[in-house]
C-alpha cells in the first residue's frame, strides 16, 4: 500500500509540473509513452537467420534464466516459510514462455524487483500472480495515459527499496570464509568477473570451479587409518570445577572443562570406538585421549565419499603402502628366486665385488660380544620385528556407491596382499549402507568363505557376529531354534543374528579386534 501511495502522489506532482511541456522543457525525467493494449497477438514467425545469430548466446541465457528463477524462489521461500520444488518451477517457466510466444513477449523468468516488491506488499503465495496479471491488463487498456507521467526516479526508488533487503552485508562473505574458504574464494572471484567482464563469464567460471572442486575431492579422498579408543556415555555428569584442559577451537585456545566426578567403576559401560589417528586435526576426539592401534597384523581403514574409478587407485596405493610399512613379508625377498620377484622390486642393493675391491669396501661385521644392529624396517631382513598381516578391515559407512573399476581394484589389492603376506588375508567390511555394494562385493567372493581367497581355517577361533534382541510376538513364524541362544545370555531375552551368518566378513560396525585371537 505504501508503494502505491508513493507512486500516486509523485505521479500527481509530476503531472502538475510537466503537463503541456516538451521533453526538453520538463524539469524531471518521466516514463513517457506506454503502448496501449496487447499488440501483435498471434503465432510467432521466426525471422531468417535469427537462430544462427543467437545460438552462441542461448546456453548462457538459459543458465541465467534457470539460476535466477530458482535462486529467487528459494530466497523468498526462506523468507515466507514455504518449500520450493525446482521441477515445478522449471515446468512453470516452460509453460509461461510457450504461451508468451503467442503474444511476442520477452523470455520470462523470476524477477528480483517484482518479487521483492510483492514481498514488501506482504504477498505470501504465487496466487498473487493472477491479480498481478489482471492489474497489468487493466493498466494496459485503461491507465497507460497516467503512466506517462510516472517519474523514473520514483519508480527506480520503489524498486531499489524493495530489492535492498536481498542485498547481504560483508558479514556473509566472512561467514563463507569460516564455513568453507574455497567457497569464499569462488564467490569473490565470480563477483569480480561478473562486474568487470560479463554475467555469462561469471556463471561459467562458477560452474567450472564447482566441477573442479568436486573432481578434486573425488580424486583425492581423505581416507583414514583408524585406531581404537574406549569410551563410555555418562548421563547427567557433575563437572569438576577445578579441573580443565586446553582444547583448540576455532584456532584459539580455550579452557574447556572435560572431566567428570569419579563414579563407581561398575556404572561405566565402556565400548570400543574407532577414530582416525590424526584426531587432533579433525577434532573428532579430545586430543588428550589415547588412541590404541589395532592388534598386530590388523589394519583398519575408513574410506570417504564414493569408491569409484576416480579414486580407487589412490586408495589402493595408500592401503598397500601402509601394509608394507607396518607389516613384513610372509617370505623374505632375499629368500625368493630372482625370477619370482617383480621386475620393479630388485631387493636390497649389493655392491658388486669389483667395486668393493676398487674402493676397498669393508663391511662392519657383528662380533659375538656386540649387539646385533637394530632393524630399520626395510623390506628384507630388517623387518623381522614387524608382524605378519592377518586382517584388513574396510569401513564402508561413508561409501554411497561403487563401480566395477573400484571393485576390480579391491580384487587386485586382495591378490597383491595375499602374495605379499604369503597367506590368505581376511578382508572384513563394516557399515555397508547400500545393498548394491554388498552385492558387488559378494560377486567377487568378498564376504563369504571360499577355498581360493578365504577358507574357513583363517577365521577359526575368532569369527564374530552381531546379535540383536528379538520379540517372538512380532513374527509368528519365528521359533526359538532360530535365535540359537545359549544359557549365559538368557538374561538378555531372545537373541537373533543382526546380519546374515553366511557372510562372516560383513559387519554392521567395526569389530573389536582386540578380543580376537588373531
Amino acid at each position: 500500500m505504501r508503494n502505491a501511495v508513493v507512486i500516486v502522489v509523485f505521479t500527481t506532482i509530476s503531472w502538475s509540473i510537466t503537463r503541456h511541456k516538451s521533453s526538453e522543457e520538463r524539469p524531471i525525467s518521466i516514463l513517457g509513452t506506454v503502448p496501449s493494449g496487447l499488440n501483435e497477438v498471434g503465432v510467432m514467425k521466426i525471422p531468417e537467420g535469427l537462430l544462427s545469430n543467437m545460438s552462441s548466446e542461448l546456453p548462457a541465457s538459459i543458465i541465467i534464466l534457470v539460476l535466477e528463477h530458482i535462486a529467487i524462489s528459494k530466497s523468498f521461500g526462506r523468507i515466507n516459510d514455504y518449500k520450493v520444488v525446482p521441477d515445478q518451477e522449471l515446468i512453470a517457466i516452460g509453460v509461461t514462455n510457450l504461451v508468451g510466444t503467442f503474444f511476442h513477449s520477452y523470455p520470462a523468468t523470476g524477477s528480483f524487483s517484482r518479487s521483492a516488491l510483492k514481498a514488501k506488499c506482504n504477498v505470501r503465495t504465487p496466487f498473487s500472480g493472477l491479480f498481478t496479471g489482471g492489474c497489468v491488463l487493466l493498466a494496459l487498456y485503461a491507465l497507460t495515459d497516467a503512466f506517462f507521467f510516472i517519474p523514473k526516479a520514483t519508480l527506480s526508488a520503489v524498486i531499489i527499496h524493495a530489492v535492498s533487503d536481498l542485498l547481504t552485508s560483508y558479514e556473509t562473505t566472512w561467514t563463507f570464509w569460516k564455513t568453507n574458504p574455497l567457497d569464499c574464494v569462488s564467490f569473490i572471484i565470480t563477483v569480480f568477473i561478473t562486474i568487470f567482464s560479463s554475467i555469462e563469464n561469471g556463471i561459467y567460471f562458477a560452474m567450472c570451479w564447482s566441477c573442479a572442486i568436486l573432481l578434486l575431492k573425488q580424486a583425492f579422498p581423505a581416507g583414514k587409518f583408524l585406531g581404537r579408543v574406549e569410551v563410555a556415555e555418562v548421563l547427567n555428569p557433575t563437572l569438576q570445577n577445578n579441573v580443565s584442559t586446553v582444547v583448540s577451537l576455532n584456532e584459539s585456545n580455550k579452557q574447556v572443562k572435560t572431566t567428570v566426578d569419579v563414579l563407581p567403576t561398575l556404572e561405566y559401560k565402556f565400548s570400543t570406538k574407532w577414530v582416525p589417528f590424526d584426531h587432533e586435526y579433525s577434532r573428532e576426539l579430545n586430543r588428550c585421549a589415547k588412541i590404541c592401534p589395532p592388534p598386530p597384523g590388523v589394519i583398519v581403514y575408513r574410506l570417504s565419499d564414493s569408491f569409484t574409478y576416480v579414486n580407487c587407485s589412490r586408495h589402493y596405493d595408500i592401503i598397500f603402502d601402509h601394509i608394507k610399512e607396518e607389516t613384513r613379508r610372509g617370505q623374505l625377498i632375499n629368500l625368493r628366486k630372482k625370477s619370482d620377484r617383480p621386475w620393479n622390486d630388485p631387493g636390497e642393493w649389493k655392491m658388486p665385488p669389483s667395486l668393493s675391491t676398487l674402493f676397498k669396501f669393508k663391511r662392519n661385521s657383528v662380533t659375538d660380544n656386540e649387539d646385533p644392529p637394530v632393524s630399520n624396517g626395510g623390506i628384507n631382513g630388517g623387518s623381522h620385528e614387524k608382524p605378519l598381516l592377518k586382517v584388513i578391515c574396510l569401513d564402508f559407512s561413508q561409501v554411497a556407491q561403487v563401480d566395477s573399476t573400484a571393485i576390480q581394484s579391491l580384487v587386485d589389492l586382495r591378490k597383491a596382499v595375499n602374495k605379499y603376506a604369503d597367506r590368505q588375508v581376511e578382508f572384513h567390511f563394516a557399515g555397508i549402507i547400500s545393498p548394491w555394494i554388498k552385492r558387488s562385493l559378494s560377486s567377487v567372493s568378498f564376504g563369504t568363505t571360499n577355498e581360493e581367497f578365504s577358507d574357513e581355517s583363517i577365521i577359526a577361533g575368532h569369527s564374530s557376529f552381531h546379535v540383536t534382541r528379538f520379540s517372538s510376538d512380532d513374527d509368528a513364524d519365528y521359533t526359538d531354534e532360530d535365535s540359537h541362544i545359549s544359557a549365559p545370555y538368557s538374561n538378555y531375552g531372545t537373541l537373533c543374528a543382526a546380519t546374515g551368518t553366511n557372510l562372516p566378513f560383513f559387519h554392521i560396525d567395526i569389530p573389536d579386534f582386540s578380543k580376537w585371537d588373531v
